[in-house]
């Protein structure tokens, strides 16, 4: 069984009004910021590539508008509301290259009705995700760079989670769309550059000279959940006791002994905090409701009177997913069902029926 997060010494939690209104403040501000074309971006095309590519406003662009979107619909906002269909029909012709827009644009897709334009959108998403992994059999395999279809020459740990966030979204409602060979691929990735403390960098292998991320290894955690649904939920049937994931579980020990660095107003070697949360969310397996609380009472602490958290619109995007209900973490997450299908990456079609993990013994 992998390790339970203890909270008790992050002080005392916001209250469910505080953290209401925290997130109503943040949803207004993301409103407010919503320009007239229905989307969040400083120019209504995407600039020249500027160094590596990683800038919002060039090899990242449409990125803020798919994240602000994700926000406002994980808030509770209604897909029908003439504001979010706005941004949704620009999404959905925005020529998106980045691999964290994409896969912030695959959420956007997975929190929307399953109507035919959506699912088509997700399943476009979900073929650029696929086809721009690292390729088998070399150092980058099962990773992701800044682009579709760009040549690797880095290993990008931060960059990779967001792939696999996509992908995962484009499993959940595509249901045999992504292979077990994907998986595979990107649990290995991920065991591979795991150091030896437990936790994730930002960037290269273990020993590169990288510090470990609180952030990275909550993501490291998150994806590792992930590729445990797909690989490993028929792991139990034996009825041999609890199944235990040695990465999952070093991972969680290190993000247990480094508690200190979440949600505080300390800062750390590459520390983006409201990021830090939301990846947070997705691992622990603690009490929803107090480990949100928690987070808010940051989120509501350092937000401005009108709801803005630091200075930008995305933090406001990542603190209000947080706050808000959303979806599941990953560690609370139900037995999901494993494609029978064999092959790499990505199918077309939907192979014949899962195979649904039993209930546990």
């Amino acid at each position: 069984m992998t390790t339970g997060l203890c909270w008790t010494s992050l002080g005392r939690a916001a209250s469910p009004d505080q953290i209401q209104t925290a997130i109503h403040k943040g949803v207004a501000f993301l409103y407010s910021q919503q320009n007239g074309n229905g989307n969040w971006e400083k120019s209504q095309t995407r600039q020249p590539i500027k160094g590596n590519g990683s800038g919002i406003d060039d090899g990242q662009w449409g990125g803020r508008s798919a994240l602000a979107t994700y926000a406002l619909l994980t808030a509770g906002e209604r897909p029908l509301d003439d504001r979010i269909v706005k941004a949704t029909d620009w999404l959905r012709q925005a020529p998106l290259d980045g691999i964290y827009a994409i896969g912030m644009r695959a959420n956007v897709w997975e929190s929307l009705p399953a109507s035919p334009a959506n699912l088509n959108a997700l399943r476009a998403d979900g073929k650029k995700l696929a086809s721009s992994l690292g390729p088998p059999n070399t150092k980058y395999s099962g990773t992701y760079d800044y682009f579709v279809g760009q040549k690797f020459n880095r290993l990008d740990i931060s960059v990779s989670q967001y792939g696999v966030l996509g992908m995962w979204a484009v499993a959940q409602r595509l249901e045999g769309t992504v292979l077990p060979q994907y998986w595979m691929l990107v649990e290995q990735a991920w065991h591979r550059l795991q150091q030896p403390d437990g936790g994730w960098t930002y960037y290269g292998e273990p020993g590169g000279g990288f510090s470990t991320s609180i952030q990275m290894t909550a993501a490291g955690v998150a994806s590792l959940f992930i590729t445990q649904e797909f690989l490993h939920s028929n792991d139990g049937v034996s009825c041999k006791g609890n199944v235990s994931n040695e990465a999952i579980d070093k991972g969680m020990k290190w993000i247990t002994k480094n508690l200190d660095k979440i949600a505080t107003d300390q800062r750390y070697d590459r520390d983006y905090p409201y990021p830090t949360l939301y990846a947070i969310e997705k691992t622990t397996d603690v009490d929803v409701q107090y480990q949100r609380s928690l987070g808010s009472r940051h989120c509501s602490r350092t937000a401005s009177p009108s709801g803005r958290s630091s200075t930008a619109s995305c933090w406001t995007c990542s603190a209000s997913a947080f706050s808000s209900p959303g979806r599941a973490g990953l560690g609370k997450a139900s037995a999901p069902s494993i494609s029978s299908c064999a092959g790499t990456g990505w199918s077309p079609t939907t192979p014949s029926k899962s195979v649904v993990a039993p209930s546990r013994c």
